[in-house]
């Protein structure tokens, strides 16, 4: 292999190394401080929104409470506790009142749980509900995430539920807001995260009810095994999710919401946007790929000139060997002892200033070369040595006259 090519070889995998190293160690460095970084981020948001989730449901507990003290209803709470009562004089009433008090639903039932008015069904008058009447001590309880049945679908709400007693008689109101993905709306989300909300109304996985604040949620496929972990076992907890495109994973906070059986009704998802820590490797990838191109050119600018100089040399010098008679040709590195250098080094910086730096550098730290260069040195000289025809060994030569006189390489003091 030319010297040449062993430089450029060399030189390149010196800057591939490096730069592979380097690359590694930024990757591995910024990936670690993008996950803290979003790991905070995510308990942040995670905690924001149980916040916003407590408010919204204050206000519906707040709400169904100003109804059950209002003179309206306790006039209809007495009225219904007669025995010649009529229901269906109420029926319109709780539209009206859900209006007035801004809310998506509401509904008024019997001492037994019959319907007797519906803001969001006002046809179902007469349907008699079991699980309100079952709980005792309503007046005390938090708002709760439900399904709401409609005339032409099933939609999520957070409701609440309040009693008005007359005598053993008992009036009870439930209603509450939509449970959809303007409640994400009341999230400062912060770039590179996102907050998710699905919908659980229906058995098995439906991408179209995994939404973010603005709408329909991108590849919520991705998100299938995490629903159905949540379905099975309503728990929060964090997930690995693959993103379509980009390699790795990105890590999210599962929040279940659950009903009063703690059955699964909705869940919220925080993490980061999709490919938000793989795009930062492609990048400094992309980025490693581009320095190392422009290492490599300017690798194979600088070390081209400089190996021809340096063959060029030996070549010149073997040339002229050969037309002055020489038969043999050699070399080897230099031993260069501290004696031996106070001599070697003045001689360099006269003679040949050009060399005295390279030389100063190269035996610094020792006399010695090392077998790499002795290596590369001697298969430099071969090739040399053989296109010019000379051999490898001295071979004994006796001139009968010398010609002129040797002179000395050296002056000794």
């Amino acid at each position: 292999m030319k010297l040449r090519t062993k430089l450029i070889l060399f030189t390149v995998t010196a800057i591939c190394g490096s730069l592979g190293v380097l690359a590694w160690s930024v990757n591995r460095f910024l990936r670690q401080q993008l996950e803290e970084r979003q790991a905070q981020e995510s308990a942040t948001l995670t905690e924001q929104f149980r916040r916003e989730f407590k408010h919204n449901g204050d206000e519906v507990a707040y709400a169904l409470q100003g109804i059950a003290e209002a003179e309206g209803t306790l006039r209809m709470a007495i009225d219904l506790s007669r025995a010649q009562s009529d229901p269906s004089v109420y029926a319109r009433d709780a539209q009206a009142i859900a209006n007035s008090r801004q809310l998506d639903f509401l509904e008024f039932y019997g001492d037994d749980g019959t319907l007797i008015s519906s803001a969001q069904w006002p046809g179902r008058t007469g349907f008699k509900n079991e699980w309100v009447t079952q709980q005792t001590d309503w007046n005390h309880l938090e708002a709760f995430p439900a399904r709401v049945e409609l005339p032409d679908k099933t939609d999520l709400g957070l409701l609440a539920v309040r009693m008005v007693n007359v005598g053993e008689k008992k009036l009870y109101i439930a209603g509450g807001r939509r449970l959809d993905s303007d409640l994400l709306q009341t999230v400062a989300v912060p770039a590179g995260m996102q907050v998710l909300l699905y919908r659980n109304l229906q058995d098995t996985f439906a991408p179209e009810a995994l939404t973010d604040s603005a709408g329909p949620a991108e590849q919520p496929e991705r998100f299938s095994s995490v629903i159905t972990s949540l379905q099975r076992q309503p728990r929060a907890d964090e997930y690995d999710v693959s993103t379509t495109g980009v390699s790795g994973a990105e890590r999210f906070t599962a929040l279940p919401l659950t009903g009063r059986n703690n059955e699964l009704l909705a869940a919220v998802l925080v993490g980061s946007t999709p490919g938000a820590l793989a795009r930062s490797s492609i990048y400094i990838r992309n980025a490693a790929l581009a320095i190392g191109a422009a290492g490599i050119l300017f690798a194979l600018l600088f070390s081209w000139p400089v190996s021809r100089q340096v063959s060029g040399t030996l070549e010149r010098l073997a040339r002229a060997a050969r037309e002055a008679g020489a038969l043999s040709f050699g070399g080897g590195p230099l031993f260069l002892m501290p004696s031996a250098q106070k001599i070697f080094f003045p001689f360099l910086e006269r003679e040949f200033p050009e060399l005295a730096p390279r030389y100063r550098a190269l035996y610094e730290k020792s006399a010695y070369l090392g077998r790499a260069y002795k290596d590369a040195l001697a298969e430099r000289v071969g090739r040399i040595r053989d296109r010019y025809g000379l051999a490898s060994g001295p071979i004994e030569y006796r001139p009968e006259v010398w010609v002129e006189e040797q002179g000395e390489l050296f002056s000794i003091q």
